[in-house]
């Protein structure tokens, strides 16, 4: 298996590092606009492998991606302080669409995991500028925001974070969908937890919302566990494991949402996307997508009509 990084700042060598420890590629490629920068990174890592493992790391240009199972799109401007991820729609549409426009040209076979902010709209991009099957454009989407609510939910109640049980579904950004109606805790409907009440889920809420922005404000980006997430899709791939997680994809009709791409519980195995899941919503969690869904789509309509 043989993965592929575009963008080394710090998520995508965070990535490409997470990725070496786990030890379960053959080659991890880095590919960016500053070849120093990927150069320097693949020559740090290889130093590594008598303790960590066989993964070979190397740098270079697009070229390198011809025989790539699964490229990541990791570059693009970063959030500053005040920003949303919105707000990077039109800085960061030209970068993404360069990038896939290059990966096009070298590989039409590859898996197309997408990171880069506003990601439901760059996975949107990316879809229409590849020309790649939907099953193989993979926004990463509220799979890191899911990760955080569990650990916030954990946190709060003195729990392990491993048996909470709770998917984020729509924007990854404010419009997010939690789906409390099916969360639980080792079997135990979340809200049947003593110390779980309202006060407690609007707290994990506001923070999982407000975790990236933290972050900038104290002088960083998020990296580390939107890496770990990266991590986990990319795994899912390799080893056909068939897990369901939320992932940015393209919607044909769910849930009366279509033409556009958002984080659905999708079987992610060898292929990309197997099947996309559609559990029963309550009536709250339903109209909190559709208004995720228009959020999203006004953002796409602006983009493309300008």
């Amino acid at each position: 298996m043989k993965v592929s990084i575009v963008g080394c700042g710090h998520f995508g060598s965070i990535l490409a590092y997470t990725l070496f420890l786990r030890n379960f590629l053959d080659e991890i490629t880095l590919i960016d606009e500053d070849i120093n920068k990927a150069t320097r990174t693949a020559y740090d890592l290889n130093q590594a492998s008598p303790i960590v493992g066989s993964t070979k790391v190397f740098s270079g240009g697009f070229e390198k991606l011809i025989d790539a199972d699964i490229v990541v799109i990791a570059a693009g401007i970063r959030r500053k302080e005040g920003d949303s991820r919105l707000d990077l729609s039109y800085q960061n549409y030209p970068i993404v669409q360069d990038i896939t426009e290059k990966i096009a040209e070298y590989n039409t076979k590859c898996i197309l995991i997408v990171a880069t902010n506003p990601v439901d709209i760059m996975t949107y991009v990316a879809l229409k500028v590849s020309g790649f099957p939907k099953e193989r454009v993979i926004g990463l989407g509220t799979l890191n925001d899911m990760i955080r609510m569990r650990y916030f939910i954990a946190s709060k109640l003195q729990l392990n974070p491993r048996d909470i049980n709770l998917i984020i579904i729509g924007e990854h950004g404010d419009s997010m969908v939690p789906l409390f109606s099916s969360a639980n805790v080792a079997g135990i409907p979340l809200n049947k937890i003593i110390g779980f009440d309202d006060l407690i889920k609007k707290e994990v809420i506001e923070k999982t919302r407000k975790s990236g922005e933290k972050i900038i404000s104290l002088g960083g980006s998020p990296s580390y566990a939107p890496a770990t997430a990266a991590t986990l899709l990319i795994e899912n791939i390799a080893f056909n494991s068939k897990n369901i997680v939320p992932v940015s994809t393209f919607s044909s009709n769910i849930y009366e949402i279509e033409n556009i791409c958002l984080s659905l519980p999708a079987r992610v195995g060898s292929k990309g996307i197997e099947e996309i899941l559609v559990p029963s919503l309550n009536e709250d969690e339903l109209t909190l997508l559709h208004h995720s869904y228009e959020t999203l789509q006004k953002e796409i309509d602006k983009l493309f009509k300008s």
